[in-house]
């Protein structure tokens, strides 16, 4: 959804020789959100189409700020080249976001001539996961035990590291959300424990993310 479109700044295609008949403006052709609908447990990344009446128009840099519900995204395409279009496909990551509706603004900046070519928007939503369907059991050094457990539960994780551990029920309420660090072991591995004595009894979720984003579900019965 366009909502603020800028002119291609006249003096680039003075300062290049060029006519207004000879290049593009560079511009936003759309934005895509992937997942097409994220949850609370999908890493978001957004998907650019851009042209421009330069070649090469390479990605240099970008800068995303996440403030509530609102995401401002500038991507940055740099570099002198010929005068002949020219296509780029971009996916920046977002991260995983918090449940709610959010407004995307994407910035298409030239830091060496300070204008901006183009703006464009998109709004999504960020449903609350189930963790029905968000089970990972391919890292086998997570392990869970007793389960199912009745007062608390044990975490081995493979390694002392800091882990973000968050508890779910069927349904997607978080019901406990901390940073662990496990006692390390001779080994080098690391295990804490988790009370869940006030937890009525049924099926939990327990997510575990580690220091470089890597994330895993394990299921967990409460007696």
């Amino acid at each position: 959804m366009k909502t603020h479109p800028l002119t291609f700044a006249i003096v680039l295609m003075t300062f290049l020789g060029a006519s207004n008949s000879e290049a593009q403006p560079a511009g936003i052709d759309s934005l895509k959100i992937i997942p097409t609908n994220p949850t609370t447990n999908d890493t978001v990344k957004v998907i650019s189409y851009t042209h421009w009446g330069i070649n090469p128009c390479l990605l240099t840099s970008s800068s995303i700020n996440t403030v509530n519900d609102s995401i401002t995204v500038v991507a940055i395409h740099g570099g002198f080249g010929n005068l002949q279009p020219c296509s780029s496909i971009d996916t920046l990551t977002i991260g995983v976001l918090n449940a709610g509706n959010y407004e995307l603004i994407y910035y298409l900046p030239d830091t060496f001539w300070a204008v901006v070519f183009d703006i464009d928007t998109i709004i999504f939503t960020v449903q609350q996961a189930s963790g029905l369907n968000q089970i990972d059991n391919s890292d086998q050094r997570i392990k869970i035990f007793p389960n199912p457990a009745t007062t608390e539960v044990t975490i081995n994780f493979g390694k002392a590291a800091r882990y973000d551990v968050q508890v779910c029920n069927v349904v997607g309420e978080v019901l406990m959300h901390r940073a662990l660090t496990p006692n390390p072991s001779p080994s080098g591995e690391g295990s804490a424990s988790i009370d869940v004595s006030k937890f009525t009894p049924g099926i939990y979720f327990i997510t575990i993310t580690d220091e470089e984003g890597n994330r895993m579900v394990r299921k967990v019965v409460k007696m």
